[in-house]
C-alpha cells in the first residue's frame, strides 16, 4: 500500500468518436431536455395564473391570499427542479430545519428576504424558452440525422421522384452512401451537442437552485462542533464513530459515510435512506489520498467515491 506523498494525476484517456454516443450521461441530458418544457410550461402556467389571480382580486383583499400562494409556489416548485435536476446527476444540500419567526409574516419576512428565493424565480422564468431552444436545435439535428440514415428508403422510392428545376434527380449508390455517412455524422454530433446541453443545465441549476452557501456553512460547523463534543466527551468508540458518520452526512450532500481502517475493515456507516454499494464503501484502498487531500473514483450509475 502506498502512503506517500501526493501522486501525479493520471492523463485522462483519449476519447474516441462514439465516446459521447455511448456515454449514459448524453441519455441522462436528454432525458432532461425532453422534460424542461413540460416541466417549464407547468411551473410557467400556475405562476402566471396565481399571481394574475392574485392581481385582479387585490381589491377585494382574497388577492393578498393568492399572492402569497404564488411565493410558496416559487419556492415550493424550487424544490421539484431541485428534484429533477435529479436526472442530470446533480444533488443539492438537504434543507437545513433552521428555526425561524413564527407564524406566516414571519415565513413571508424570511422567503422574501431570501436571495435563493430571487434566482429560484429566474430558473423558473428561463427554463421554458431556454427549453424550447434546445428542443428546436435537436429536432434540426434529428431530422438530419433521419433523412441521412433513411437515404436508402426514401431515395430509391421511385413513386416519388426528385425533381430540381428542370432537371429529374435518380441518386445512384455512391450518393446515398454519401448521405447516410452525413446522417452518421450528425448523430455523432447531436449526442455531442445533447451532452453540452446537459452540461449547461447542470451548471445552471447549479448557480440559480443551489440554496444559501452561507447556510451550508453553519451546517457544517454545527455538526463539526457536535463530532468535536462527542469525541470528547464519548467513551464508547463504536458509537462515537457512528456518530462522526452521521455528522458527516448530515454536514455534506453526500448519499452515504464510511469509516474504514487501514487493513479495509468497515469500522462505522451512515447509509442515510438509500442502500449503498458497500462493496465500494469497503476494501482496503490501493492508493490512498495522501493527508489533507482527497480521491474521486467513479462507480457505477453516474455515482462517485471520495476517498479523504
Amino acid at each position: 500500500m502506498d502512503q506517500g506523498g501526493p501522486t501525479r494525476p493520471a492523463r485522462p484517456a483519449p476519447r474516441h468518436a462514439l465516446a459521447e454516443l455511448l456515454d449514459p450521461a448524453t441519455y441522462r441530458a436528454a432525458a432532461y431536455v425532453l422534460l424542461s418544457v413540460p416541466a417549464g410550461a407547468l411551473v410557467a402556467a400556475l405562476l402566471t395564473a396565481s399571481v394574475l389571480v392574485g392581481v385582479l382580486s387585490l381589491p377585494v383583499l382574497i388577492g393578498a391570499l393568492f399572492l402569497i400562494g404564488a411565493l410558496w409556489l416559487v419556492v415550493g416548485l424550487g424544490d421539484a427542479q431541485r428534484a429533477l435536476m435529479g436526472v442530470l446527476g446533480v444533488r443539492f444540500a438537504r434543507p437545513a430545519h433552521a428555526l425561524r419567526p413564527g407564524g406566516l409574516l414571519g415565513w413571508l419576512g424570511a422567503t422574501l428576504g431570501d436571495p435563493a428565493t430571487y434566482r429560484t424565480l429566474l430558473f423558473h422564468v428561463i427554463q421554458l424558452p431556454l427549453g424550447l431552444i434546445c428542443w428546436v436545435v435537436l429536432a434540426a439535428l434529428l431530422a438530419a440525422v433521419v433523412l441521412g440514415l433513411g437515404a436508402p428508403v426514401w431515395l430509391m422510392d421511385k413513386s416519388v421522384p426528385l425533381v430540381w428545376n428542370e432537371w429529374t434527380l435518380e441518386p445512384g449508390p455512391v450518393a446515398v452512401a454519401g448521405l447516410m455517412l452525413t446522417g452518421a455524422g450528425a448523430l455523432i454530433v447531436t449526442a455531442g451537442v445533447v451532452n453540452l446541453m446537459g452540461r449547461m443545465w447542470t451548471r445552471l441549476g447549479a448557480a440559480l437552485l443551489a440554496r444559501d452557501p452561507a447556510e451550508a456553512a453553519r451546517r457544517e460547523v454545527i455538526a463539526l462542533r457536535r463530532a468535536a463534543g462527542r469525541v470528547a466527551l464519548g467513551d464508547d468508540l463504536p458509537a462515537t464513530l457512528r456518530d462522526l458518520t452521521t455528522q458527516a452526512r448530515a454536514a455534506s450532500t453526500a448519499d452515504a459515510v464510511a469509516l474504514v481502517a487501514p487493513d479495509g475493515t468497515l469500522r462505522a456507516l451512515d447509509a442515510g435512506f438509500g442502500p449503498p454499494d458497500l462493496a465500494a464503501l469497503s476494501g482496503p484502498l490501493t492508493r490512498p489520498p495522501a493527508p489533507g487531500e482527497a480521491s474521486l473514483t467513479p462507480l457505477s450509475g453516474g455515482a462517485a467515491l471520495a476517498a479523504l
